[in-house]
C-alpha cells in the first residue's frame, strides 16, 4: 500500500526553509491532506504489523504520534515545528523510553527506525549491566549477530566516564557496560515513502532488532 505523495517530501523540504508560524498556517490544509492524516494511517497499520514481535500491543496512531509543534520553553531555537513527523508505537506507552520498541521518524531526506533503551534509571542501568555481565556471551553473540550488525551496525549511547568496581574488570573486554543507554537506528532513502513496501520493509529491518531487544528487556525488568 502507498501511504504518501510527493508533496510530503516537498512538504517538510519548504518547511526547512520556512519555519515560521505564518508559512505553516498558510500551508495548513497541504499539511493536513499530505502529512497528518497519511502518516495517521501509515501508523495504524505499522501498529497492526508489529503485534506479530509485541502482542500486548494496544494504542492507536494517535497515541503513538507525536506532535510536529516543538517545545521551545527552554530551547535557543526558536523554530516552532518539527522538521518530520515521528512516533513511537510501544506497548508500554509512548513516555516509556527505557523499553525496547519502535521509533520512526520521517522527512524530505530519510525515514529512520531507532529501537533499543533510553532514559534508564539508576536501578534499571544496574540490573542491566549485571544482566550483561552474566550473560557476557550471549550479549556479544547478539550485538556481533550478521543480521543485526549488517542494519543496525553497533549499539549507541551516552557513556558514564566511571563504573563501580563490581563492573571495571568486565568492561575492560565489553565497553559497551559504560553505557547509560542501548540504542540502534537504520536509515531508508525518502523514495521509500511513495512506494508501496514501505510497511514491510520497516518491519523487515525491525525483526533483526528483535533478538537484542528480547535481551535488554530482560534485564532491565
Amino acid at each position: 500500500m502507498t501511504y504518501f505523495n510527493n508533496d510530503f517530501v516537498k512538504f517538510f523540504r519548504e518547511l526547512e526553509k520556512n519555519n515560521t508560524t505564518d508559512w505553516f498556517h498558510a500551508n495548513k490544509t497541504r499539511f493536513e491532506n499530505s502529512v497528518k492524516k497519511p502518516f495517521h494511517k501509515f501508523i495504524d497499520d505499522l501498529i497492526d504489523a508489529l503485534r506479530f514481535v509485541h502482542p500486548n500491543l494496544d494504542m492507536t496512531a494517535k497515541e503513538a504520534i507525536f506532535r510536529i509543534n516543538r517545545d521551545i520553553r527552554f530551547s535557543k531555537d526558536k523554530s516552532p515545528y518539527k522538521t518530520h513527523m515521528s512516533a513511537l508505537i510501544n506497548e508500554y506507552g509512548k513516555k516509556e523510553y527505557s523499553k525496547p520498541a519502535l521509533y520512526v521518524q520521517a522527512n524530505n531526506k530519510e525515514v529512520r527506525v531507532y529501537s533499543g533503551s533510553h532514559d534508564l534509571d539508576k536501578l534499571q542501568l544496574e540490573k542491566l549491566r549485571r544482566h550483561i555481565v552474566k550473560n557476557i556471551t550471549e550479549f556479544n553473540k547478539l550485538i556481533n549477530a550478521k543480521p543485526f550488525k549488517s542494519m543496525f551496525g553497533e549499539i549507541l549511547g551516552e557513556k558514564n566516564k566511571k563504573l563501580s568496581p563490581e563492573f571495571q574488570k568486565a568492561a575492560e573486554k565489553q565497553p559497551l557496560l559504560y553505557n547509560k543507554s542501548y540504542y540502534y537506528f537504520y536509515k531508508l532513502p525518502p523514495s521509500v515513502l511513495t512506494g508501496s513496501k514501505l510497511i514491510e520493509e520497516i518491519v523487515s529491518g525491525y525483526k533483526k532488532a528483535v533478538p537484542i531487544n528480547k535481551f535488554l528487556l530482560k534485564g532491565i525488568k
